[in-house]
């Protein structure tokens, strides 16, 4: 991600200055920042139009990016359920840089706004109405950004609870199938994950 520094204007007699900075990745935005004086000649006082490098950009962006990607997490999270990794992936594709991310997954993650598990568990449901095994369930689950041991968990947990147990997703498949012929019983099986 390139960092340009579009615009320059000192406010407050030039205690603080704002920033336009244009942001060039998978989706540009332009963000304007209020920084103050100091945090600016530290970044090494940029002119306008110029390239920012990283380090520079982390001193003049760093706590209001962390604020904005917080902010627009929230709102990615109020239209449907991500899982962190998805949610990491989401606002690193809208032009926040990884440190800004990171930092509000885990903010909502800490504060219980991701909750992976019981993603898992309602996933879980849906794939015992479908008659869905194992092996067709790992990696759509995984695809969806679900960690291989959180899965092993909740598949635990789906058992115990009546949610989902293979065991019985298998015996009803085979219940339900008319022919005794071995080859068709195995093929049923291997269509719905097992």
């Amino acid at each position: 991600m390139k960092a340009t520094l579009q615009k320059l204007t000192p406010v407050r007699a030039g205690a603080e200055m704002l920033l336009t900075i244009l942001f060039t990745g998978a989706v540009p935005r332009t963000h304007t920042y209020r920084v103050p004086r100091e945090a600016y000649d530290e970044a090494g006082a940029p002119a306008e139009d110029e390239v920012l490098s990283d380090e520079a950009l982390s001193l003049l962006t760093e706590k209001e990016d962390a604020r904005l990607a917080y902010a627009r997490a929230v709102k990615i999270l109020a239209a449907g359920d991500n899982t962190r990794a998805a949610l990491l992936r989401k606002l690193t594709e809208r032009g926040f840089s990884r440190t800004a991310a990171e930092s509000a997954v885990a903010r909502l993650s800490d504060e219980g706004y991701i909750k992976e598990e019981e993603m898992l568990l309602r996933q879980l449901a849906i794939y015992a109405k479908r008659s869905w095994g194992p092996k067709k369930i790992l990696p759509t689950l995984l695809g969806k950004g679900f960690s291989r041991e959180a899965i092993r968990r909740a598949m635990e947990r789906a058992k115990e609870e009546g949610v989902y147990d293979a065991d019985e997703v298998r015996a009803a498949l085979l219940a339900a199938l008319p022919s005794d012929d071995e080859n068709a019983r195995r093929a049923w099986l291997y269509k719905h994950g097992f």
